[in-house]
């Protein structure tokens, strides 16, 4: 059997399949990475549009897709109809309690994480916070806000 050598277009054959190798292999790795930061689904439910609009800004900045509403009720609907990642929920509200969302959304749709705000969170005897958290929602934060407080509270609920 005598040895064969490679012609130069087969050399340059097996350089661009071991290139599209390792080129594969590094977005592949890559892709996991990216995966862990994409971005996120939001919405706000705040009976104040002022409250919403903000939030919405702020996350639509840092390349997050925000949705504010001002109604409970379409809240709610829309997490159902569509697929959020995370919901800031106001605790207090006319329409509908911000706590019966988060315990509706909870059973609903457990893949949605919830975040709760309130401008009354250290004023009430009741811990209205510390409720919020034990009807399903991953962490709390309080109005007027901080943004920077907001944007790790954001962060921290959707590593949860």
């Amino acid at each position: 059997m005598t040895a064969r050598y490679l012609t130069v277009t087969e050399q340059l054959q097996l350089v661009v399949i071991s290139l599209a190798i390792t080129y594969l292999r590094m977005i592949r790795g890559t892709w996991s990475v990216l995966e862990r930061y994409r971005l996120a689904q939001i919405l706000i439910i705040d009976d104040d549009p002022l409250v919403g609009d903000i939030l919405a800004r702020l996350l639509k900045a840092k390349g997050h897709e925000a949705q504010s509403v001002t109604d409970p009720k379409e809240g709610v609907n829309r997490i159902n109809e569509q697929d959020f990642d995370l919901a800031i929920v106001d605790i207090f509200m006319p329409q509908k309690s911000g706590l019966e969302i988060i315990q509706e959304v909870s059973r609903s749709k457990p893949a949605v994480k919830l975040l709760a705000m309130t401008a009354f969170g250290g004023q009430d005897d009741i811990d209205m916070r510390g409720f919020a958290e034990r009807y399903g929602a991953v962490g709390t934060f309080e109005k007027p806000f901080d943004t920077e407080v907001v944007l790790a509270k954001i962060e921290e609920a959707l590593a949860a």
